[in-house]
């Protein structure tokens, strides 16, 4: 890592940190260095024990950390599941004028749990999409770096 991007990362004042996300966000260039690993000549590895869990914890952190994606999918879903709620009345009203009533209020009782399930959805969704900008705004990122400062005239 270049001082530039290590000065940049620096001043990110997030408490959370993920310092491959941290340093790619910065969108200055990068490259890939080659490291050849001679074998190893003591000991076995440890990386399939307790770090496991450190790395998959690490992982998820900087996918949530990096990404609204997830609470968009809670927020898009709830409206898959508000419509897919709606559609089921269609086969049950059609079994109700068939078929007859089961009991009586089971259409009442019906409607009224798919329109509270697709209240509850909608309200849960419009709720992620709410808390997505909250959580963006908080990380106070600025909203550019400056790569270079070139002075006209001097």
């Amino acid at each position: 890592m270049s001082r530039k991007v290590y000065k940049e990362v620096k001043l990110l004042r997030e408490s959370h940190r993920s310092m491959r996300g941290l340093s790619a966000w910065t969108r200055f260039s990068t490259s890939a260095v080659t490291i050849e690993r001679p074998p190893r000549f003591a000991g076995k590895s440890k990386w399939l024990g307790m770090s496991f869990f450190s790395v998959l914890t690490s992982a998820v952190s900087g996918i949530f950390a990096f990404s609204m994606k997830p609470l968009s999918i809670v927020a898009f879903s709830s409206i898959f599941l508000r419509l897919l709620a709606l559609l089921s009345l269609i086969p049950l009203t059609i079994v109700i004028f068939t078929q007859g009533v089961y009991f009586g209020g089971f259409g009442t009782l019906i409607g009224f749990a798919v329109l509270s399930f697709g209240v509850i959805m909608i309200t849960l969704g419009t709720m992620s999409m709410y808390l997505s900008l909250i959580y963006e705004e908080s990380k106070n990122r600025p909203i550019y770096v400056i790569d270079e400062i070139v002075q006209l005239g001097a």
